[in-house]
């Protein structure tokens, strides 16, 4: 109850219903105590990783068992945005409740080294068992979770005692339930926003995307100033009747259902829109960025690594089929890009 772990990772199903005749797609969230390796609480979503269900799981888990003193995740958007500055939903909801979300560093998967090797223990058992619906493979989690916690002797554990051994005989000390101030966290996102720019030695780009051209001071030239990312001047906005949005002079279609208003940040690697009353974030795509498109406007999906927010399945599927097609040698989008020279050429 010092700390758990969090990690989240995909499973196809084997219904055969998914692009190519692939299983669908969905995603489950294994929750851990750190210390004893008992699983408090994992679960299995239809959508791809994101906030809302990973603190479904963890509201669950809170229940069941109490508010642990942290929570140990990596890096992805559904958990942690403060290593890009700005605070996730799911950090809100662990300070409200006491709990202080922490990350590995970014490329030292080590940190998360034991829920990744437990990744492997639930997915031999799941594959054993094959389930074709999300039903199934709901109950098949709780028969692990039973499995795992009491029959499953842990070689990591004094003695080879299960997990479920391991819990009931520790100590617990979970959080006092204080809840930890917003400002805390923030200040911990300026810190490691600030790191970022003085380790890079360059200044964050913040452009208006309904410029043709990046302003000159903005340029790969200009000399960085140092300080936290600026704030926008202006704000962008998608409207229903032009949904699109402008990056560098070409023009990218995005779904209707980001009308809005957005403050855009980009990076050497990263492009982000953020929405401008909620602060979450909306559209994404790394940089430099990758198109086979042949003409514009094209739709976003196209755009390899991209995402949006809430996407709907339909954009999901054409996203994964179209990168299937266009990236499959390079589906670790983690990697750095090719240049966009050659991959967009106009019509």
């Amino acid at each position: 109850m010092e700390m758990w772990q969090l990690d989240a990772f995909e499973y196809r199903l084997t219904d055969a219903q998914g692009p190519n005749g692939l299983g669908t797609k969905v995603t489950v969230y294994q929750l851990l105590d750190d210390s004893t390796r008992f699983d408090v609480g994992t679960m299995c979503f239809a959508d791809p990783e994101n906030g809302t269900d990973a603190i479904t799981t963890l509201d669950a888990a809170f229940t069941e068992h109490g508010v642990p003193q942290e929570l140990l995740s990596d890096n992805g958007l559904a958990f942690s945005q403060a290593r890009r500055g700005n605070i996730s939903a799911t950090e809100r909801f662990l300070a409200d409740r006491g709990c202080l979300g922490i990350t590995g560093r970014g490329r030292h998967p080590q940190t998360q080294g034991k829920n990744e090797r437990s990744h492997q223990t639930i997915l031999r058992f799941l594959d054993a068992n094959a389930p074709d619906t999300l039903e199934r493979l709901t109950a098949l989690i709780a028969d692990y979770r039973t499995y795992y916690n009491y029959r499953r002797r842990h070689q990591a554990l004094p003695g080879s005692m299960t997990p479920g051994q391991a819990w009931d005989a520790a100590e617990h000390h979970p959080t006092d339930g204080t809840p930890i101030s917003h400002d805390v966290l923030q200040a911990r996102a300026d810190s490691y926003r600030d790191k970022a720019i003085a380790d890079r030695g360059d200044e964050p780009v913040v452009v208006d995307l309904r410029a043709t051209t990046i302003p000159a001071e903005h340029s790969e030239q200009a000399k960085p100033h140092g300080g936290r990312l600026r704030d926008s001047p202006d704000h962008v906005v998608i409207t229903r009747t032009n949904p699109q949005i402008y990056f560098q002079s070409i023009r990218i279609k995005v779904p209707t259902t980001l009308v809005g208003t957005y403050q855009i940040v980009t990076t050497e690697t990263e492009f982000m829109m953020f929405d401008a009353i909620s602060g979450v974030e909306s559209i994404y795509f790394p940089l430099p960025m990758r198109t086979d498109a042949t003409q514009e406007p094209f739709p976003l999906w196209q755009v390899a690594g991209a995402r949006i927010r809430d996407p709907k399945p339909a954009w999901l599927q054409k996203r994964q089929t179209y990168e299937t097609e266009h990236f499959l040698a390079d589906r670790d989008l983690t990697a750095p890009p090719a240049p966009l020279a050659g991959r967009f050429r106009r019509l």
